[in-house]
């Protein structure tokens, strides 16, 4: 309460000085008194008062604006902590959640597959885990490891584009060879060329 008056107090005091020594400007140039310069000194104090007021009340608001911010982020960090201690690993985390599905995006064709997970199937948790463990495990090197004639057309096909684009013609003229073997009726790779 005590704040509030402080504060109109000090704007009154501001607004009293600005007008009182622009009072005193005016009527000094009306009539010389030889209080030219109490007035401006006056009017200066007012201004400075009511700007000093305005950057005060914005420093305020923004230091109470982070006490907010902070007292939220305090509680986000305990809904956290109170939910590992109620799910310490992945499978528990994985129990937790509703029925849904999940949608993976393939970075190489830029096409999304969505997928169903059911919580309470253990060879989908499986399924998603190992999926998981895998991309966390997975290696720029053993995407390269894998030899061109375990790959399916589609990916072939996808390595074909890109060797072209970056003028890779030895590459390309790999690919295109295990491509033609593959469309020749009497190869024995059927399984390679179904996804």
């Amino acid at each position: 309460m005590y704040k509030g008056i402080i504060i109109y107090l000090s704007i009154l005091a501001g607004l009293a000085l600005t007008v009182g020594g622009s009072y005193f400007i005016i009527d000094n140039l009306k009539e010389p008194q030889g209080l030219l310069f109490e007035g401006i000194i006056a009017t200066a104090l007012g201004i400075t008062l009511l700007m000093v007021l305005v950057v005060a009340t914005t420093i305020g608001k923004a230091i109470m604006l982070f006490g907010d911010i902070l007292e939220q982020t305090i509680k986000l960090n305990q809904e956290i902590i109170k939910h590992r201690q109620l799910s310490p690993n992945l499978s528990n985390f994985f129990q937790n959640i509703m029925p849904g599905s999940m949608t993976i995006a393939d970075l190489e064709s830029g096409g999304t597959k969505n997928s169903l997970i059911n919580p309470n199937s253990p060879g989908e948790l499986g399924k998603m885990s190992e999926m998981i463990m895998n991309a966390m495990n997975e290696t720029p090197d053993s995407k390269k490891n894998k030899e061109l004639k375990d790959m399916t057309d589609k990916q072939l096909q996808s390595i074909l584009a890109k060797a072209l684009k970056t003028d890779d013609f030895e590459k390309a003229a790999e690919v295109q060879v295990i491509l033609k073997e593959r469309r020749k009726p009497d190869s024995g790779e059927d399984e390679n060329t179904s996804e």
